[in-house]
């Protein structure tokens, strides 16, 4: 079943212009003009308070955007579910900067509409000010959703999407398993590479002790790519690594102690499973 979060932003905000009818209509009349040519809009409070909120409004607009497609030409975005962790993510960083500009308004609001009734002198009007409460609640960014069954839907309004939103899901679990397996890649990598450095170091003397851990570290990391390798369909990479698992199965401590010539043949097998892995990694 294939499905979508569809995502409406509910975004209000307060501009702080009002036209001024007395004055339109004086102004109409000095300059003889006709009803209707013209209106005065007053700012009531400076707009360097009110910019920073609408400004994270459409930051929120912007993000979404970015991570989802339209529907229905409503405004409200569909995302996929590989999405939807990001999305709350990034609306909760804009949302706490939102707030904190609004609170900086309410904070400051008493002193703005002081400076108001300097700066608009006799169109100053007390009345058109909302008290704090009010103010804040023409304020808010927040959203609201629905989950879509793209499956389901027969109205045809999906159908344009439908195949875009799968194909999104499709790439970003491909991404996502491509990485696992890279990094499985790079895990059994390392233990080979490791079992390398400590096959020299006993063969130069430099190593005492071998300890099986080394050779143990290889078969986790091929337990752990092969389940990585078969979630992802990645059946042909599964075969060769367990064809290079094979390879070293009868490294063990003992073998590398029983004499130089069955040294130098773990450090040549391992060697050409190191050089493959390298190859395997750069392909994936």
């Amino acid at each position: 079943m294939k499905r979508a979060i569809l995502v409406t932003l509910i975004v209000k905000s307060w501009s702080g212009a009002k036209t001024d009818k007395e004055v339109t209509q004086d102004t109409l009349t000095r300059h003889n003009a006709s009803r209707g040519a013209g209106r005065f809009t007053k700012q009531l409070l400076d707009k360097e308070w009110l910019l920073p909120i609408t400004k994270h409004q459409g930051r929120a607009r912007a993000e979404l955007n970015k991570i989802s497609l339209p529907w229905g030409g409503t405004g409200s975005r569909l995302i996929s579910p590989q999405k939807w962790h990001e999305w709350q993510t990034t609306f909760a960083g804009i949302r706490k900067d939102f707030d904190t500009e609004v609170e900086n308004l309410l904070r400051e609001y008493t002193s703005l509409r002081t400076k108001a009734a300097h700066d608009l002198g006799d169109m100053f009007n007390p009345d058109e000010y909302p008290d704090e409460d009010t103010l804040a609640s023409r304020f808010d960014l927040a959203f609201e959703t629905t989950i879509v069954d793209l499956d389901a839907d027969t109205s045809g309004v999906m159908s344009t999407f439908r195949d875009a939103i799968a194909e999104e899901a499709t790439a970003s679990y491909k991404a996502a398993a491509n990485a696992a397996t890279r990094d499985g890649l790079a895990r059994m990598k390392d233990a080979v590479d490791g079992l390398i450095e400590r096959v020299k170091a006993y063969d130069a003397g430099e190593l005492k002790r071998l300890r099986s851990g080394p050779f143990q570290a290889i078969e986790v990391a091929v337990d752990a790519l092969e389940s990585v390798a078969q979630l992802g369909g990645k059946d042909r990479l599964l075969e060769q690594v367990r064809q290079l698992r094979d390879k070293l199965a009868y490294v063990e401590p003992e073998v590398v102690k029983a004499g130089a010539s069955e040294r130098q043949r773990v450090l040549s097998d391992a060697q050409e499973v190191t050089s493959v892995l390298g190859a395997l990694m750069c392909a994936t």
